[in-house]
């Protein structure tokens, strides 16, 4: 049911590919069959390789005078800041492995906890992170320079999609419960972006 977990039997490019193919237009039929109880490893590994994608296309696109967003669907100015140069370039692609990392474990803990006050986790902790991990196909597009950024929007969207669809086949809830989850999780991280954005925005 996933490519990118059985290596052995497809290799390392068509597992990629096959595997971004499936969640991007048939989410219902992966998460449905998603195994239980495989390496997490693997999944992180393959949200890592997206992010470690978007940044080396990121920079080459600065080489050429254009930017693609990079990152999270919403783009990340930060990062992308750091790939204008072979150095920072350099620097930037031994940070975001660890980046990514910490902030996908962050994220499935947060996601996790909620399911589980709305009563709508029915595996482990393991299974949300692989669900999360998974979920983050749709960022590829941001790659995309010009079109990468005005799709960023419907990006945003069917990654959240995806996340649902995923948790609600993974953990077997309601699609109300874990709808509900989501907005909740992604209503706190627009604050806490919007309180950032308030304290180091310049006094008037």
């Amino acid at each position: 049911p996933v490519p990118w977990e059985r290596q052995d039997v497809y290799g390392f490019f068509p597992a990629l590919i096959l595997t971004l193919r499936k969640i991007l237009f048939q989410p219902l039929d992966f998460f449905g069959n998603l195994p239980e109880g495989r390496p997490k490893s693997k999944a992180l590994v393959f949200n890592l390789l997206i992010s470690e994608f978007l940044l080396l296309i990121d920079f080459m696109w600065s080489l050429a005078g254009l930017r693609a967003r990079l990152g999270s669907p919403g783009g990340n100015e930060a990062m992308g800041a750091m790939t204008g140069s072979p150095t920072s370039f350099l620097l930037a692609l031994l940070l975001v492995p660890v980046v990514i990392s910490v902030g996908v474990y962050l994220d499935a803990w947060v996601t996790h906890l909620l399911l589980l006050l709305f009563r709508s986790s029915k595996k482990s902790f393991d299974e949300t992170f692989r669900v999360l991990c998974y979920s983050a196909a749709p960022t590829v597009l941001t790659a995309v320079p010009v079109a990468g950024q005005l799709l960023s929007p419907v990006i945003l969207v069917w990654y959240m999609a995806l996340q649902a669809i995923g948790l609600k086949k993974c953990h077997e809830g309601a699609y109300t419960q874990t709808l509900a989850a989501i907005f909740i999780k992604w209503s706190i991280y627009l604050f806490v972006l919007l309180a950032m954005l308030q304290s180091i925005a310049p006094g008037q």
